[in-house]
């Protein structure tokens, strides 16, 4: 085992030992996600959604207000397990740290330290689920049980990783299935006494908290015995992972070899979990057509309808384009290097990046579409056919924008002006949206405005030096 010295900071002369340093180094990568306001706008739409389907569930006095807490831990609790395996296993720097002389069990202690940083916004979520339920005890109570899911997480990563290898992910969607399913299932039978309803809902956050309490000397013990073999493993085995989901991808997806190659490096980014907030964001968009159902169902007038229809098309367009800029332009470029050294890179890498775009920018054009159709038992059946090209070229063109933005606004690893982005994302939402409302046949014109911005993106891509 590594010797553990100390290390003086430059502001004190208080020794740090090295794996607090270590943390800390860590703790600036982490703050650039936890702190960004992206992800507590993402994360305050995420709660309010999951109240908003949970307080249905957890009625008073019946088994929904227990199992609502109790199934919002037990995904807290694969989260924490799935989270802790890309910790130990996958993130980049494991290396590096691992050769450091942070002293004994000192790779643990910043892992886990990093785990209870990550654990708030499923905590937070699972807090608004206990919300649900009525009472603000039994959110306060579901969240610390979530918090304490640290020692639980570490221990259940490295079961999962030695009893199942490559299956952990089939046996993590099970592990949250099965609650789900018991919630939806007996949420509405009665309690054999009622008056006890608010003390067993509380329980759950309890019993949690609990455990994770306990589960910290066991996972430090799991973690001596079987990481180093557990680790070597992985590193050989999940490098074949990704290959095979290459070569799946690039004989399902059909367009021209260029095309094909960048459209399944960014479906790759996306499904391997290395675009988080993008996920995030695109998971998200459908939402807007829940706004969309809840406005249509209201008596309002035909002319006001397709301003409605067009604004919820721009609040799901907001986040998918948000999702295709700034964050995975950067891990292109780091992903795949080869693509700016290709013949004509600019050109096809935003073509690339557009049709990664419309992808999902026609998909969710598709579900409003589809619930302007569905909706009042389809009232407004026949007003799709002059709604879908206002809608599709509203989103297309958000798309754009926030593809060629990132792509002219490049500095290597980032993006500039982002918080610019959504400013002017939301200019050119509004200004779509006007057009397709008073002229649709006029849209068209948005790419004539945009002529110069693709030019400079195309040679900003081509003529940027970037050294990863």
């Amino acid at each position: 085992m590594a010797r553990e010295s100390v290390i003086y900071r430059a502001d004190s002369d208080e020794p740090q030992p090295p794996w607090e340093v270590a943390s800390g180094l860590r703790w600036l990568i982490v703050r650039e996600v936890l702190i960004d306001p992206i992800s507590w706008l993402l994360l305050a739409v995420s709660c309010w959604f999951l109240l908003r389907v949970a307080t249905p569930l957890a009625s008073p006095g019946t088994w929904g207000c227990v199992l609502v807490p109790a199934a919002a831990l037990c995904t807290a609790t694969v989260v924490a397990m799935l989270t802790a395996d890309r910790l130990l296993f996958s993130e980049r720097d494991n290396e590096v740290l691992r050769v450091q002389p942070l002293g004994e069990d000192g790779f643990y202690k910043v892992r886990s330290r990093e785990l209870h940083w990550w654990a708030w916004p499923p905590a937070l979520l699972a807090a608004a689920a206990g919300l649900s339920v009525g009472s603000w005890t039994v959110a306060a109570a579901t969240l610390a049980g979530s918090l304490a899911t640290g020692g639980i997480g570490i221990g259940g990563a490295l079961l999962l990783r030695g009893w199942f290898g490559a299956r952990r992910g089939l046996v993590a969607a099970t592990l949250v299935g099965v609650p789900l399913a018991g919630l939806w299932l007996g949420s509405a039978s009665p309690l054999p006494r009622p008056d006890l309803g608010p003390w067993l809902a509380i329980a759950p956050g309890l019993l949690w908290l609990l455990l994770g309490t306990a589960a910290v000397p066991i996972s430090l013990r799991m973690f001596r015995h079987s990481f180093e073999r557990l680790a070597s493993d992985a590193a050989v085995r999940d490098r074949s992972e990704p290959g095979r989901m290459w070569h799946l991808m690039m004989a399902l997806v059909p367009a021209p070899l260029t095309l094909r190659a960048r459209l399944t490096r960014d479906l790759v980014l996306l499904t391997r979990g290395w675009d988080p907030r993008g996920a995030l964001l695109i998971a998200l968009s459908p939402l807007s057509c829940l706004y969309l159902a809840d406005l249509l169902e209201q008596s309002i007038r035909e002319a006001p309808m397709t301003w409605r229809v067009l604004e919820a098309a721009a609040l799901g367009a907001a986040a998918i384009a948000y999702a295709v800029g700034p964050n995975i332009h950067v891990l292109r470029n780091e992903a795949m290097a080869w693509s700016r050294t290709s013949p004509r890179p600019g050109r096809n890498s935003l073509r690339g990046a557009l049709a990664y775009g419309l992808l999902f920018a026609i998909a969710h054009g598709g579900l409003v579409l589809l619930t302007v159709a569905l909706v009042r038992d389809g009232r407004y059946l026949d007003r799709v056919a002059d709604l879908t090209f206002p809608v599709l070229a509203l989103e297309a063109g958000m798309v754009h924008f926030a593809v060629v933005y990132s792509m002219a606004e490049s500095l290597g690893r980032r993006v500039a002006g982002e918080g610019a982005l959504i400013l002017a994302l939301a200019c050119i939402a509004a200004g779509l949206a006007v057009v397709g409302y008073l002229y649709p046949l006029a849209l068209p014109l948005y790419l004539v405005l945009m002529v110069g911005l693709v030019a400079q993106a195309v040679q900003r891509y081509e003529s940027l030096e970037v050294t990863w």
